[in-house]
């Protein structure tokens, strides 16, 4: 069954296709934000506006507790807990989450280094990875432990010494528990 527009007599797949076509023809146009007025296509584009505006989490991660404004984003975020990689690479087999996450991953193939240092002509083939660079020239360390005061330029490093400081108090607790027990017998 075909759906045709009143207005522009275009024929669309889905009786949805011709109402987002038929919202745009309207003389009240297309939906808008209140609060600035940009114009959406579809209402439940315009409620994720709003959502993005108040903050509103509309959608939450049963599995880590990480909360998002849209289903689309919520969405994507699940495959990381299910660990479904659909993009793969052709050349090594290696599989991604996200698209763009192949796409960057290719350049490793080509040797292909489009991003390169202003201060000192370094090239690197992922965007990311030039930023951290800069990191080196001007010695910004923008993540830090509470704990220590200890200052990192990468949010892995500062993961990876959280964790180091957790498992070697870890070990200091078994330590003393296991002293004060032999202690005791």
């Amino acid at each position: 069954m075909s759906h045709v527009s009143d207005v522009c007599k275009k024929t669309f797949r889905s009786a949805l296709n011709l109402k987002r076509q038929n919202t745009t023809e309207t003389s009240e146009g297309p939906p808008r934000s209140e609060i600035c007025e940009k114009p959406f296509i579809q209402n439940c584009d315009l409620n994720v506006y709003y959502r993005s505006h108040t903050k509103e989490m509309a959608y939450s991660c049963e599995v880590c507790g990480k909360t998002f404004t849209s289903k689309s984003n919520f969405v994507r975020h699940e495959k990381i807990h299910r660990n479904e990689r659909n993009y793969v690479c052709e050349i090594c087999k290696k599989a991604f989450i996200r698209k763009h996450h192949l796409d960057a991953h290719h350049l490793i193939h080509t040797q292909e280094k489009p991003h390169v240092s202003v201060i000192c002509n370094k090239a690197f083939s992922q965007k990311i990875n030039l930023t951290y660079h800069y990191r080196v020239h001007t010695q910004e360390r923008p993540y830090s432990y509470d704990v220590c005061g200890k200052e990192f330029s990468r949010k892995s490093v500062l993961i990876v010494h959280y964790r180091f400081i957790q498992s070697r108090d870890l070990m200091r607790v078994r330590c003393v528990v296991k002293h004060t027990h032999e202690k005791t017998t």
